[in-house]
């Protein structure tokens, strides 16, 4: 996970270097400098572009070694070999839920929600 993390972080700031704000020179209007706030919003949507693009690979993981050490194993198991009709639907559902995930969860700058499931 913290490979992943520095990895985020570091696709981010190539990102964003890849878009500096640039002054402008000061205008006719009060002391206004033309295009610096359409070029800061630029630079803005560009950070925001790289966020995503960074973010939504990393957005759904699956844990490494989770399913033979998690406190619910042994529910999970009588799920998986109990073979009911309640329980075959029940694993149905759950898995529509996990291949919906990677579209479903949202990834945006000023909110992200990450799932990692064994």
């Amino acid at each position: 996970l913290v490979d992943t993390v520095e990895q985020v972080q570091a696709n981010v700031r190539m990102y964003q270097s890849a878009a500096p704000v640039q002054q402008e020179q000061e205008g006719a209007n009060g002391g206004e400098k033309k295009g610096q706030r359409v070029t800061a919003q630029s630079a803005q949507v560009a950070r925001e572009v790289a966020y995503v693009a960074a973010v939504r690979p990393l957005i759904l993981q699956e844990a490494e070694g989770l399913l033979e050490t998690h406190y619910f194993r042994a529910q999970a198991g009588k799920v998986i070999d109990g073979g009911g009709e309640h329980n075959r639907k029940r694993q149905l559902r759950v898995l529509k839920d996990v291949a919906t995930l990677r579209s479903s969860l949202p990834v945006h700058w000023n909110s992200t929600i990450a799932v990692r499931i064994a």
